[in-house]
């Protein structure tokens, strides 16, 4: 199924939920099971067909800011968001993760060669596998879990190794120490 680019705002992509900044997204496959959000609009489309058959409803954000802020984020999460793929200018934390483990999050993908803008800490408590975007740069890995979670995102297991990843978080078992 090719891709709604309908232009809507997330205010009105919450049910019932008003938000203070309504950014505009685009829907892409508007009857997927597993909702994704996309912070900012990402070169190609090889990741949105894997997301696409994988059956996810991704909404990218299309505002015209440069940086979003964490109100921002928070709402375009919701109240139902299974997935996000952040950016570098992003500093997700113990607020943004509780945010998207309350949507019912399960993943959270940095599009970024790094992830110093990352607390994995916060992720690893709120129960929310992270990894990498696949494709980005082509460097090692310095975890081993998220040269797994990128080798299996780009297969399109995106949903599937957030399980995973998020039944070992609870078992206390994800994220060792470098």
């Amino acid at each position: 199924m090719r891709a709604s680019r309908a232009l809507r705002t997330a205010a009105s992509l919450r049910r019932g939920v008003a938000t203070a900044a309504a950014l505009p997204v685009r829907v892409h496959n508007p009857g997927g099971q597993h909702r994704v959000v996309v912070t900012k609009d990402l070169p190609g489309t090889r990741w949105l067909d894997i997301l696409q058959a994988a059956n996810c409803r991704v909404e990218v954000c299309s505002s015209t800011k440069t940086i979003l802020s964490v109100a921002d984020i928070k709402a375009l999460l919701g109240t139902s968001c299974q997935g996000v793929i952040g950016q570098l200018t992003e500093r997700w934390d113990q607020e943004l993760f509780g945010a998207l483990r309350a949507a019912g999050g399960r993943a959270y993908s940095n599009y970024a060669v790094g992830y110093d803008n990352v607390n994995v800490a916060d992720a690893t408590k709120a129960g929310i596998a992270v990894g990498n975007t696949p494709g980005v740069c082509h460097v090692p890995y310095r975890r081993r879990r998220q040269l797994w979670a990128g080798s299996a995102c780009s297969r399109g297991a995106f949903l599937a190794v957030a399980e995973q990843q998020s039944d070992a978080a609870r078992r206390g078992a994800a994220h060792s120490g470098e």
